[in-house]
């Protein structure tokens, strides 16, 4: 089923680049093990992030998911473990399908 991802999101999983980390780590409920080392690298989960991990879910591209976003427990779920790492605007767009 990868092949619903569009080319650059399937070149980031192939070469398990950054991004892909970023978007793997929130699936799997692993975002404090990333080492933001990076001199610009945001430690804020971003809407992109989420984004790219919703794809790699309904593409079926990462096992042991914990958070598919697909329902609202599971959304509120991840804001309630995540929500220091997140922003008031990123909260509200995660929570906006479900309203």
């Amino acid at each position: 089923m990868v092949d619903n991802l569009n080319p650059e999101d399937l070149r980031s999983m192939i070469r398990r680049d950054r991004r892909y980390q970023r978007a793997e780590s929130l699936l799997k409920g692993t975002w404090a093990s990333l080492d933001f080392q990076e001199p610009f690298e945001s430690s804020r989960i971003q809407m992109m992030d989420i984004n790219f991990a919703k794809r790699l879910v309904h593409a079926d591209a990462v096992r042991q998911v914990v958070y598919r976003f697909d329902t609202f427990s599971d959304t509120q779920a991840f804001i309630q473990k995540f929500g220091s790492h997140l922003s008031h605007d990123v909260i509200k767009q995660l929570k906006e399908p479900f309203l």
